[in-house]
């Protein structure tokens, strides 16, 4: 049965709620994502994953369940392949081959720089705590108006992953992106380990946490390292 063929029979029958519940699955519809998730992974075709799939909520699900298994079945940890799939899952567009070569180049930075990935995903998950509950205040912030040591660099390094992301994602250079991102571990952690952010003067919080918001959604773009086992 070829692609066109199972997406037909999973559209269809997610289209009148006959879904897979449990070990039920008469009309063998996992098999059936499974092969088109081996088909896109594996052969010559790439086509737009959310527009092959069409908008059912369930489908997309049942189809990133199947992913994953099939990332698992790879070898892929499962944290690696949940931190990129989650993020990816809302994407409006985007190919499995382009999707695998991210969780590929996410899981070869843990293994070639696990030290910083680790301090990294631990500095990000504590970013997200400081700001929790103060996302309202993210908004613009210059460099040439920061004047001090661990704000100028952490501004410094974001706008260099700003700069940089786009070319290297459309060069397919994944393992630079990620190399990349670790490379701000350390910046991350000077800044909340030297700097303190909420019981400050309110010019000195409100521009923290902005710095800090800015922070966690520049090096949680691409994967969710809250996602990440770091014990």
């Amino acid at each position: 049965m070829s692609v066109a063929d199972k997406i037909d029979t999973l559209r269809s029958c997610f289209g009148v709620g006959m879904i897979p519940s449990g070990s039920k699955d008469p009309f063998a519809l996992r098999r059936a994502a499974q092969g088109v998730v081996k088909i896109l992974a594996e052969g010559d075709i790439d086509p737009d994953v959310p527009k092959l799939i069409g908008g059912n909520e369930a489908l997309r699900d049942f189809f990133f369940d199947r992913l994953q298994h099939y990332l698992s079945e790879k070898g892929i940890p499962y944290d690696i392949s949940r931190a990129v799939v989650s993020r990816w899952r809302p994407a409006e567009s985007f190919g499995v081959k382009s999707l695998l070569q991210v969780v590929n180049g996410f899981d070869n930075c843990r293994r070639t720089n696990p030290e910083m990935f680790y301090q990294l995903s631990q500095s990000i998950k504590r970013v997200r705590n400081i700001i929790k509950g103060n996302e309202d205040l993210s908004g613009a912030i210059l460099l040439q108006d920061l004047t001090i040591a661990e704000e100028v660099a952490l501004v410094r390094q974001l706008n260099v992953l700003r700069d940089q992301t786009e070319s290297l994602f459309s060069s397919s250079r994944f393992d630079e992106y990620f190399n990349l991102l670790v490379e701000s571990a350390p910046i991350v952690t000077a800044f909340i380990d030297n700097l303190r952010v909420l019981d400050v003067q309110e010019h000195d919080r409100t521009r923290r946490i902005r710095i800090l918001s800015r922070t966690a959604t520049a090096l949680n773009a691409v994967a969710d390292f809250s996602e990440i086992v770091t014990s």
